[in-house]
């Protein structure tokens, strides 16, 4: 996957987790990585990783301490960003669960937010690769409705970007929806739950996901092999989900 060299990749929300996985793996393939996360010892640690093993004369990557929920914040972070090749809208998860509207603006809102900022010098450059993290449950009932909600709205943007007239000339759209995953406080919070065993019970292929078993899709999406996978909902969860 040669052609992804000195390319840009933008990974919102990237020090941990899926996004730390998906920065790893880009960055493997001589990309120039650009994230943020709200954690500094994260920030410290993603950064460091970078620095000391996939850094090169022409490349230099950017790992930023930002909340990005604050809205200014976003437009700071834009203006200082001139081009990206590759985003990955990573950011996402329940917030607080209760409050739909964060919820909606974290998942499905940032992902428009930053698709819309970038796309142009995207079709400007004949060549760009936006992908999204959504979930599972975008298309299957879950427990808080408002997560399936807004997993949904993220997935139905995509569809829609996917059949966008800068398709033609060089920029893809597709979605990965994984299932559970091992990674973050939700997963160290619950894997010895009763519920947990119970998902992992149900799951064929016997095992919760791995954040490296996302970031390799989103490697493989973003290559030259992959070119003509646009509008894509692709499914990494070891046959978790139930629906067609």
């Amino acid at each position: 996957m040669s052609n992804l060299k000195n390319k840009t990749a933008l990974v919102t929300g990237g020090t941990k987790g899926i996004g730390r996985a998906v920065c790893i793996a880009l960055a493997k393939e001589g990309c120039r990585i650009i994230t943020f996360g709200r954690d500094k010892n994260e920030v410290r640690t993603l950064h460091d990783e970078l620095d000391i093993n996939y850094k090169k004369p022409d490349i230099c990557h950017q790992v930023r301490t930002l909340n990005i929920m604050y809205r200014d914040n976003r437009w700071v972070f834009r203006d200082s960003i001139e081009h990206i090749d590759i985003l990955v809208n990573n950011v996402g998860g329940g917030g607080s669960w209760t409050n739909y509207m964060e919820v909606m603006e974290k998942n499905y809102g940032l992902s428009v937010f930053f698709t819309e900022q970038y796309l142009e010098r995207m079709c400007a450059k004949k060549w760009g690769r936006v992908i999204a993290i959504a979930s599972i449950y975008g298309k299957e009932a879950f427990k808080n409705k408002y997560f399936t909600a807004a997993k949904s709205a993220q997935i139905a943007y995509m569809k829609s970007m996917s059949r966008k007239r800068c398709v033609s000339k060089g920029v893809t759209f597709n979605t990965i929806l994984p299932g559970h995953i091992s990674c973050g406080y939700s997963y160290e919070k619950n894997k010895d739950t009763d519920e947990f065993k119970d998902i992992i019970k149900n799951t064929p292929m016997g095992r919760i996901g791995k954040p490296e078993d996302v970031a390799n899709v989103v490697r493989f999406l973003c290559s030259d092999e992959a070119s003509y996978i646009n509008g894509a909902n692709i499914v990494v969860d070891g046959g978790e989900s139930v629906s067609i």
